[in-house]
């Protein structure tokens, strides 16, 4: 495995499977609208992206929508910490879990619709986010973490 920043976003790029991580990078440049992209390419070789790791947005606090492709299937825990700006997150029918406090503190973020995949969604999954008026939760979900809406 190894690290590399691809259009501004740190990857953990596992070179057994083709499979890209977004990883947490401080000296990333993350305000703004982030679009991840489905592949990223390293040494002309293709990519999936298949997760959100944990901690990788944490802080972002200028983050003010992401769109995360088809193919992600782990929203890691604190991927979102704290980016109190952000107010639109498209996740694709492709992710199953959301980690704990995955979305913690984003007291900007409204709506959001959990796709039909997920099966687990973290203890304190969206704590803190206190304009949070609508949420759908599918039937699919057989897994509630604690606290998952304290604060909102």
């Amino acid at each position: 495995m190894k690290e590399q920043i691809i259009n501004g976003i740190n990857y953990r790029l596992d070179e057994d499977t083709l499979t890209a991580e977004v990883i947490q990078d401080h000296d990333n440049d993350c305000d703004g609208d982030i679009v991840i992209p489905e592949k990223v390419e390293s040494e002309k070789l293709p990519y999936c992206v298949t997760s959100i790791g944990d901690w990788a947005f944490e802080l972002c606090t200028e983050l003010t929508s992401i769109t995360i492709p088809k193919g992600v299937t782990n929203i890691g825990s604190y991927a979102f910490f704290a980016c109190k700006s952000l107010k639109v997150i498209a996740l694709p029918e492709s992710v199953m879990c959301i980690g704990d406090s995955a979305f913690n503190g984003c007291s900007s973020l409204k709506n959001i619709d959990i796709p039909n995949g997920v099966t687990e969604i973290g203890g304190n999954a969206f704590e803190g986010c206190s304009l949070l008026t609508t949420i759908t939760i599918p039937e699919g979900v057989t897994t509630i973490g604690s606290h998952v809406f304290n604060g909102c």
